[in-house]
């Protein structure tokens, strides 16, 4: 819990926190928007991959294989691990 709010609140006092949490969260997204490993690019506000600018087409298997992979980069992930994230 990052903010709470007391009895009785007003709704502009409400909405003001509410839009505060989420600008807070949309910054964390934001930072892991895209992904870059040297030529390779993994773009996962646009769900995309991108070699030396070019857009690589995958399956959808494929990139959600990848995203987890890149989301993790030097961690080893077992299939079991994988499997269930995907």
């Amino acid at each position: 819990a990052n903010d709470y709010v007391t009895k009785p609140f007003g709704i502009q006092e409400f909405l003001a926190r509410v839009r505060a949490l989420l600008r807070q969260a949309s910054a964390g997204e934001a930072q892991e928007a895209a992904l870059r490993f040297g030529p390779l690019t993994v773009d996962l506000a646009y769900r995309r991959v991108l070699l030396d600018g070019v857009e690589v087409a995958l399956t959808r298997k494929e990139y959600a294989v990848l995203a987890q992979l890149a989301r993790h980069p030097g961690r080893v992930i077992t299939q079991q691990q994988l499997l269930k994230d995907i």
